[in-house]
Formats: structure tokens, C-alpha cells, sequence
């Protein structure tokens, strides 16, 4: 689905370190889950193209300490204060940030974000091909799934605070989250970049495989037990 408004997105490296190299050898990468940037759980950790990236630069730079931080968007700016010699990235250069970092040249170009919903909730709305997303937010037959302190919404929530059908989480993989909530039907619609949406859903697949695979192994492991069972009892009859 398209949204009437597209923009590019600078994705870059943040850099807020050396400055105190002298006082703190440790540099301090924040991460949280965002594929295909920072994938920081499941069978692809640190496979993402940030990880990569970052993986490369603490190779380059064994006289520090490097640890990595997870941390809610929502809390970054009181992660920024709080904290000396931080990297952060790949993120978009929002205003917000820009006198946070030194920025490093842009690492690539990403298309706008778009509205984001199920196949069922397309048809709801008749399968339209554009949407104003205030309009849609308007509509309280639909629940929109938002992350608390990201900044690439084109919208003043402050408008809707007291509306119902916003629902608004905290975490350190909220993508994630929100997709899983969409899929259960608790919330009807998000606001992100596709590519996001095609990653959260490759590591989710590979999840559910993983525990599909977990739980026939459970299931095998019951029924040779069951059978090891009946043998020895069978063994005892003779």
C-alpha cells in the first residue's frame, strides 16, 4: 500500500567517542532489533548489515573495549546523555539528532516509509491504493500499532492522545512486536519501511520453523519413551 508521501532517507553511522579516549577506552555500541540494519537475537544475530559493519570497525580497533547496549528507541536520547564514546547505527539523520553525533558519509539510500497491513484489512478499505494516514488514524474501526520515540512518523500524535486506537510499545525489537501483534489481530496497521517488514518476517518464519522443528522433536522423544516403555514392560511379562 502507498502513502501520499515519499521521501529518501539517508542511513548512516553515528559516531560520539574519542573525545574522552584518554578517561575511557570502552566504546559503547547501542543496538536494538532492526533487520535488516542490527539483528540482535535468533539464528541470524549479527548478521544484519550494520552488524557487519560494526563487527569490521572493532576489528580495526583492538585498543578499545567494545560493548554492546540494547536499548528501546524510546529511550535513546536519555541513552545519549547518559552515556560517553557511543556508536550508534546505521539511523537516518533526523533533526533530532543531528548535533548528538559526528555522522559518518551515508552507507545507503532507502525509499519512503509505507502504510503496512494485512491482506484482510486491505479489503476492509476496499483495496485502496493510497491513504491519507491521519484519515486513516481517524477511522477508530482500526488500530494503529506505533513505537514510542521514533521519529520518521509523519503525523502530530499530540492530536490523538486520547484516542483508543493507538497502540504505542516500548522494546528493544518493537518491529517485531508490532507485527506479531498484527498478526493476532490486536492491532490492524503500522507505519514502516517494507524491507523491515520482509526481514521481521524472514527471522519470524525461520522462528516458527525452528519451533515447529523443537516441538516434533518433543513429540518423537515422547513416543520412543512411550516405547521404551512398553518394551521393558514387555520384557518383564516374559
Amino acid at each position: 500500500m502507498k502513502l501520499n508521501l515519499n521521501c529518501i532517507l539517508s542511513i548512516l553511522f553515528t559516531f560520539q567517542i574519542f573525545a574522552f579516549a584518554d578517561v575511557n577506552s570502552e566504546v559503547i555500541w547501542f543496538q536494538h532489533q532492526r533487520p535488516p540494519w542490527m539483528i540482535s537475537t535468533g539464528i541470524h544475530k549479527n548478521e544484519g548489515y550494520g552488524d557487519k559493519i560494526r563487527i569490521d570497525i572493532e576489528k580495526k580497533l583492538p585498543q578499545y573495549t567494545h560493548k554492546q547496549l540494547e536499548i528501546n528507541p524510546s529511550r535513546l536520547l536519555k541513552q545519549i546523555n547518559k552515556h560517553t564514546n557511543i556508536c550508534y547505527g546505521p539511523v537516518g539523520k533526523f533533526p533530532i539528532l543531528l548535533d548528538k553525533f559526528y555522522w559518518s558519509k551515508p552507507l545507503y539510500l532507502m525509499t519512503g516509509y509505507r502504510i503496512i497491513m494485512m491482506k484482510k484489512t486491505h479489503q476492509k478499505l476496499n483495496q485502496v491504493d493510497e491513504i491519507s494516514m491521519n484519515t486513516l488514524i481517524q477511522n477508530k474501526d482500526y488500530t494503529f500499532g506505533k513505537i514510542k520515540g521514533m521519529f520518521h512518523y509523519p503525523v502530530d500524535f499530540e492530536k490523538y492522545k486520547n484516542q483508543l486506537n493507538i497502540h504505542a510499545i516500548s522494546s528493544s525489537a518493537p518491529l517485531t512486536h508490532l507485527l506479531r501483534m498484527m498478526r493476532k489481530d490486536r492491532i490492524d496497521w503500522v507505519y514502516d519501511h517494507p524491507v523491515f517488514v520482509k526481514w521481521e518476517n524472514v527471522i519470524e518464519n525461520n522462528l516458527q520453523r525452528i519451533k515447529t522443528n523443537l516441538n516434533l522433536l518433543r513429540i518423537l522423544l515422547v513416543l520412543k519413551m512411550n516405547l521404551e516403555k512398553k518394551l521393558s514392560r514387555l520384557s518383564i511379562l516374559r
